[in-house]
């Protein structure tokens, strides 16, 4: 095997293969890779199946392999493989120890996972080998085949077909008991596919990462778990701080609107906000709203608030955290030590995107025509800080931009009003200064206690 693993793009569909002799492994482990990769999946139950299907396809790009199927085990494949000198991602799974597991020493191209751990290990593993591009958000549907959705059987949750126009038609209700007739029915029109939205994706595969360990030592089964959707509370309500009259609320409202304008020009912004509108996660839609507002009540009060400066408040409120329409949980990480405390909750993915928003939105401004001017410095910075802990480029309170640190501090303070709608802000600015200070800051928080006023520099 060759000593170094040269990384594939994960652009077109791969052939993966996965040998386990576990059913319900199997079936949850193709849900999880049909739902983040453009992969096509071969099964077999045991090694020495897992050869003949390596004879039939020369094109398998990985291999999945559990390490106590019998007859034939991963070492048995992998031994295989390295006879007939074929270089493939090799992931063995097994519930021992796998660092240095006998028989995979060194070897590039292979690496062990604890199967209990497997659901939580398996992107960053796949990703290992294949680049991914994570500037690609994902779509608002994605694709199961038909066999691995419906082994799901207590799968609450409505189900698509994809038609031909590309639209896509729900095809299973979430009440619906689903029969073999209409799987017949689905086959004899030659559907490959059903389609689940992204929504349902995220807290589906949350489910099973708490039940795997339990499913993997025999203590359970995918045909018991029933997956239902927790009820959320009502919507939390959050309102600004800010009370203005009625003249300047509607000047908002009208820039927020010539701003989607502006955005819906853009055919890559003007699909994200196309799934923004049928997102339904309240936090992530009321977060930019009450940023709009917050963030051009504070320039209000600083006299900053004009036509240009609330334009460029409100393009950085919908841009700022746009690729996480899929992913809204992201949205809810206030800055880099939160995000190392749980970044082991999130997939590589996630990780990789949360990482790389701000520059991504950077370029994306940039190449926007219709955008305000310097909308690179706001976006490229809002996940700065002003001791050097921010990122992505880990700058000084110094080195900012006015009016990015204007909508770091409306950033903040929003974040702060969905933990207590009721904050007093002379208690919130006493508090934020210790996070946020420098001579940008000092003069913003006068706009935030109402007092006080300049002009951004």
């Amino acid at each position: 095997m060759s000593s170094a693993a040269k990384k594939l793009e994960l652009k077109n569909t791969h052939l993966a293969l996965i040998a386990d002799d576990q059913v319900d492994i199997v079936n949850i482990m193709k849900f999880f890779i049909e739902s983040e990769y453009n992969f096509d999946i071969i099964v077999a139950q045991n090694g020495m199946e897992a050869i003949d299907l390596l004879n039939k396809f020369p094109n398998v790009d990985i291999i999945f392999c559990d390490h106590t199927m019998s007859p034939g085990n991963a070492q048995t494949v992998y031994d295989f493989l390295k006879d007939q000198n074929r270089e493939i991602p090799f992931i063995f799974t097994s519930g021992k120890q796998v660092q240095n597991f006998k028989g995979f020493e060194n070897a590039a191209l292979v690496k062990g996972i604890n199967k209990k751990e497997m659901l939580l290990e398996l992107p960053q593993v796949i990703q290992s080998f294949f680049e991914v591009d994570v500037k690609i958000p994902p779509k608002e549907f994605t694709g199961i085949s038909i066999e691995t959705l419906l082994s799901f059987t207590q799968l609450h949750e409505d189900v698509y077909i994809q038609l031909s126009s590309g639209r896509y038609l729900k095809y299973f209700s979430k009440k619906d008991q689903v029969l073999s007739d209409d799987v017949k029915k689905l086959k004899e029109k030659k559907v490959t596919k059903l389609f689940l939205k992204k929504e349902s994706l995220t807290w589906i595969k949350r489910e099973l990462q708490e039940s795997f360990p339990a499913i993997v030592a025999g203590k359970a089964k995918l045909e018991d778990l029933k997956f239902v959707k927790a009820v959320q509370e009502d919507r939390l309500k959050v309102s600004s701080p800010f009370e203005y009259e009625k003249e300047f609320l509607d000047q908002i409202q009208e820039e927020r609107d010539h701003a989607l304008r502006k955005i819906a020009m853009n055919p890559r912004l003007r699909a994200l906000l196309k799934r923004l509108k049928v997102n339904k996660d309240d936090y992530y839609n009321g977060h930019i709203e009450l940023l709009c507002s917050v963030a051009c009540a504070i320039a209000k009060n600083l006299e900053w608030a004009t036509q240009e400066t609330m334009a460029k408040m409100i393009y950085a409120a919908y841009l700022h955290d746009i690729l996480f329409v899929d992913h809204p949980h992201l949205a809810r990480i206030p800055d880099l030590a939160e995000f190392n405390k749980m970044k082991h909750e999130l997939t590589d993915y996630e990780q990789k995107i949360f990482l790389e928003n701000p520059n991504y939105i950077t370029q994306v401004a940039r190449e926007d025509n219709k955008a305000p001017p310097d909308m690179e410095y706001i976006l490229l910075q809002h996940r700065e800080l002003p001791d050097g802990s921010g990122f992505p480029r880990g700058l000084k309170h110094n080195q900012m931009n006015a009016l990015a640190c204007l909508f770091m501090v409306a950033h903040d303070l929003v974040d702060e009003l969905y933990i207590n709608p009721n904050l007093d802000l002379f208690s919130y600015a006493k508090k934020a200064r210790k996070k946020f200070f420098g001579k940008h800051f000092e003069k913003i928080f006068k706009g935030v206690i109402n007092s006080g006023g300049g002009s951004a520099t």
